[in-house]
């Protein structure tokens, strides 16, 4: 019987094993005319002969034509990198719970360790980058196969090396049934790291025909046999590894509680223990067929890790796809997909319009020349000399010409492509920073603003792709970090160190509170930090004191400026003096407004009296002296007129009188 259950069981994997075989080739030839363009789309990104088909190259070359590319789509895909990249986006948990807010901080702060740690914000603009040339770009969140590295990482994953379910419609793929990814191993790596499954390995190598499948795309839904798919390469001794996750329809029990929660129990838990269905809290048991993800990795038909659940609790595809555009047959495409044709179109014009100017088209009637092939060659030269028989010019036995009129067509045809290039792409040139007829800063950013919006898309599905990272990032962050953790991240404003504690004496449990994943712009980006510091210095300019100090303080701790510890301190510093002054200026307030002071008695007026003998002639200069020293004077008969500017600057600006045989200090030195 033992052996009778075994025989069984191997008839069965093989079995699913031929659909996972199947299901590959599938996806690898019903995807073959898409990758087919989405190649040439990259092709047309870098430049050169490679915006070109190999045919028309022959042929211009055999004609002497040139080959020239005017590449006009790298700047503007780089230009929505460049977009990208300044305006990158952070990951945000909100608690939905009113007693979550803190535990959100901190898994916000996850967030940000988990991208620094695995540079995803640099992986992300890669993926975006594959989305705008091929359609699609993948992102694979994780566990990191280094365990000296953070055990969650974020990896980028080339989109020739993917493949997914062609029926799926979603702009997550959500609906595929099943996804994969795929690596070229050399022969002794793949045996070290399944050293159970060495000898197979070994003998699909040493087979002179590589293991194959056969199958051919019809319809975007139908195929048939066609090319076949390798998955050994003898010359190198490497093996194709295929890891395919995929959905499984299981029996599934859910327990939906009165906060809201489902929980889900497995149909064992159940049976061991019924009771669990009479807890008060649980207002409902629902059981129904769900799809869970598994695994498997196999190479031809060698399985090399048998099929099994995905380890994670989140049950989703831990790929990820960036999807720039999806047509009707479910197939992405990029930006430069629809440049293509006004790219070629440019480039043939140009090449057709720099053949006509530098050549000329000869007639010339037998004898009419002494050297004809000598003349050819002087035609093609601008200081052409050509010895002609006698009578030939008279008798127009010699004649050349250019066809200007046609060159000047091939050169509004090629301005008309540029034209056209740019309203698919969106790109206008004011965000371009070149100059344009637009000459208010109201028009230049109106046309900006216009261009943003037709390549809207592109950046809504990106933020889609980053929420999807978020989900997935918590899950396993609630699954792996289950024990007491301290991350270390920077602070988004001023740039300094933070540490974050989790699971310690109950605080930051992960696994407790309900949370939404939201996607909000990124406040780090060196340019936008001194945007705002900018900002802040003129509006403190602006404000008195006490409103002053707060806002430049605030503004410093986002400049990256060097020593901006020791200027914090000094900011410090002076706004608490300003707020001791504030405080006891208020404290004053009070106390005049709890006891006002009595009104004095009307006085009657009294006649001035000399303070001292009349010195007449007496300078301005000299009076102030003695108001300062305490004297008296009497009436003064006159003042002189060279000092009374002297005497005016002291009124406005009193100074304290220098001691006797002392040199008053210069304003610069007192300063």
């Amino acid at each position: 019987m033992a052996d009778v259950g075994a025989e069984k069981a191997g008839e069965e994997s093989n079995s699913s094993l031929a659909t996972f075989k199947k299901w590959h080739a599938e996806a690898t030839n019903s995807s073959s005319t898409w990758r087919e363009n989405s190649i040439e789309a990259c092709r047309f990104y870098h430049g050169g002969k490679g915006q070109w088909k190999a045919e028309d190259i022959q042929t211009l070359e055999a004609e002497r034509r040139p080959v020239l590319s005017i590449n006009r789509i790298k700047p503007t895909i780089d230009l929505q990198k460049g977009i990208e990249i300044r305006s990158r986006t952070d990951i945000n948990a909100r608690p939905r719970g009113a007693q979550d807010g803190g535990t959100a901080d901190a898994i916000t702060a996850g967030f940000k360790y988990i991208q620094d740690q695995s540079n995803a914000d640099h992986k992300m603009s890669d993926v975006f980058f594959d989305g705008l040339k091929a359609g699609i770009g993948w992102v694979e969140v994780g566990l990191s196969d280094d365990p000296t590295e953070e055990e969650i990482s974020v990896d980028f994953c080339d989109w020739r090396k993917v493949g997914w379910d062609p029926f799926a419609r979603d702009v997550l793929l959500d609906d595929a049934r099943y996804m994969f990814k795929e690596r070229w191993v050399d022969l002794d790596v793949a045996q070290a790291t399944w050293p159970d499954k060495a000898d197979e390995l070994q003998a699909s190598i040493e087979q002179k025909t590589p293991e194959s499948l056969q199958h051919q795309r019809i319809l975007p839904d139908q195929y048939a046999s066609g090319k076949p798919i390798s998955y050994v390469d003898s010359t190198r001794k490497r093996v194709l590894l295929v890891q395919m996750y995929f959905k499984k329809t299981v029996s599934a029990v859910f327990l939906k509680l009165k906060n809201g929660d489902v929980r889900e129990v497995s149909a064992e838990m159940l049976s061991a223990n019924p009771q669990i269905v009479a807890d008060p809290s649980i207002i409902r048991v629902i059981k129904k067929p769900v799809q869970k993800i598994w695994t498997v990795i196999f190479s031809g038909d060698t399985t090399l890790d048998a099929e099994s659940p995905l380890p994670f609790k989140h049950n989703r595809f831990p790929l990820i796809p960036f999807i720039c555009y999806m047509d009707e047959d479910g197939h992405p495409y990029g930006m430069v997909e629809n440049m293509k044709d006004p790219q070629r179109e440019i480039n043939k014009n140009r090449s057709q319009y720099s053949h006509i100017i530098t050549t000329r088209r000869v007639f010339f009637e037998t004898g009419a020349l002494k050297n004809p092939q000598e003349a050819k060659k002087e035609i093609s030269r601008p200081d052409a000399w050509i010895e002609l028989m006698p009578g030939a010019l008279n008798m127009k036995k010699f004649q050349f010409s250019q066809d200007v009129a046609v060159a000047r067509e091939h050169f509004e045809i090629m301005r008309e492509a540029k034209q056209e290039l740019q309203e698919v792409s969106g790109a206008v040139e004011e965000q371009m920073g070149q100059q344009t007829n637009a000459r208010s800063g109201i028009a230049i950013e109106a046309r900006q603003r216009q261009g943003a919006t037709v390549n809207t898309e592109p950046f809504d599905n990106l933020r889609l792709t980053k929420r999807r990272m978020g989900e997935l990032m918590l899950s396993l962050m609630r699954q792996y970090w289950n024990y007491e953790k301290i991350i270390r991240i920077t602070d988004e404003q001023t740039g300094a160190d933070k540490f974050v504690t989790f699971n310690q004496n109950g605080q930051n449990m992960i696994s407790q509170g309900r949370y939404d994943i939201v996607v909000s712009d990124h406040p780090e980006t060196e340019t936008t930090r001194q945007w705002m510091s900018r900002t802040l210095m003129d509006f403190a300019s602006r404000m008195p004191p006490d409103i002053a100090l707060p806002v430049m303080q605030t503004a410093f701790e986002m400049t990256d400026i060097p020593n901006k510890e020791k200027v914090m301190e000094k900011l410090a510093a002076a706004v608490q003096k300003q707020d001791a002054l504030t405080q006891q200026k208020i404290m004053s307030d009070q106390i005049k407004g709890e006891k006002p002071p009595a009104a004095p008695a009307a006085a009657p007026p009294e006649e001035p009296q000399p303070m001292g003998p009349a010195e007449p002639g007496i300078t301005a200069e000299e009076v102030l002296k003695k108001i300062m020293a305490g004297e008296t004077w009497g009436a003064i008969k006159e003042i002189k007129d060279t000092t009374a500017e002297k005497a005016a600057e002291f009124v406005k600006a009193p100074k304290t009188p220098p001691a006797a045989g002392v040199k008053p200090a210069s304003p610069e030195s007192k300063a």
